[in-house]
């Protein structure tokens, strides 16, 4: 017995046939559920300073969920690692206590001890039967295409199977495709030693694109984990760490990246001053606009923030 196409089991009954045993128990297991997604629904109820608790309405996602309260109106659950962010869909019902109508705001996000759903926005003792749904779909039915999709402005460039693993790189059989004179060949200072050492370093698998010069967004790496463009920067000038960091975000934000991960070096003094121009660079910048990552690389330790991490 196996799930089948809704194609395939309409030939099943065409008129003249006889269908199998073998065929109606794939009739019935095609039918139990074709949904493309595992899904958890529940109604959330939380009370003074107390964690949620959730009355499970549907979870066939085969994992166990734990609500916390994170501070005064936050709450948050921690999600399954196997599904990526991308791939997360949530509503949530805008009714509270005494039928009021509040405008919370749900928002997934990666963080160092995993993938979280936050729940912000509103007053605590509010939650009361308030609906949540949040839907998982699963990386197989809509990876390649994504991948297809992102990349397909550089597959003229490179072809698939010239891709040569590095570690957790893939790279074309070159660094740079200028347009002008259909050479191949060379790189630039964004595929340089130290760069590529960067990329070397990070435990997430990444595609990296050559310079295409036709006057669109060039961003350096396509992550193959969270489907999103990223640019790699190292720091070198610890005299003016917030223009240089300034113009990190910024050039990311410019080439099109949802990522921007930044060496730091190794020097705990210039480490600190840099975090803390970066959180005003952000600021500054409103980085959250189209920036979803920065990835800060200290002494030779890789750390993932979000945006709502590093604003903290």
């Amino acid at each position: 017995m196996a799930q089948k196409s809704k194609a395939v089991l309409k030939t099943y009954f065409e008129t003249g046939k006889r269908p199998t045993q073998a065929q109606f128990g794939d009739l019935i297991d095609s039918l139990a559920d074709e949904r493309p997604f595992k899904v958890y629904v529940a109604l959330l109820n939380q009370t003074g300073t107390s964690h949620p608790t959730a009355k499970i309405l549907e979870n066939n996602t085969g994992e166990d969920f734990f609500w916390v309260r994170e501070s005064f109106g936050v709450y948050k659950v921690l999600l399954p690692s196997n599904y990526s962010l991308d791939n997360i869909f949530v509503t949530i019902n805008q009714q509270f206590k005494n039928n009021s109508i509040k405008v919370a705001a749900t928002m997934v996000a990666s963080t160092l001890s995993g993938n979280y759903l936050y729940i912000k926005g509103i007053n605590d003792d509010l939650l009361y039967n308030t609906g949540i749904e949040i839907r998982f779909y699963t990386a197989s039915q809509i990876e390649t295409t994504a991948i297809d999709s992102a990349l397909s402005r550089y597959w003229p460039y490179f072809k698939k199977n010239e891709l040569r693993r590095d570690g957790n790189l893939l790279l074309p059989p070159y660094l740079m495709y200028n347009s002008y004179n259909g050479a191949k060949g060379g790189s630039d200072n964004m595929n340089n030693v130290n760069c590529m050492n960067i990329w070397r370093s990070m435990t997430d698998e990444y595609i990296i694109l050559p310079e295409i010069y036709d006057g669109k967004k060039n961003p350096h790496a396509f992550n193959l984990i969270t489907k999103k463009f990223s640019c790699a920067y190292t720091y070198k000038n610890s005299s003016n760490a917030g223009s240089y960091l300034k113009d990190c975000i910024k050039q990311a934000r410019k080439s099109g990246a949802r990522e921007c991960i930044i060496d730091l070096g190794n020097d705990t003094d210039s480490i600190n001053q840099n975090i803390i121009q970066l959180k005003q660079v952000l600021v500054d910048l409103k980085a959250d606009r189209g920036m979803q990552r920065v990835t800060l690389i200290t002494n030779g330790q890789i750390n993932h923030y979000t945006i709502f991490d590093l604003m903290a």
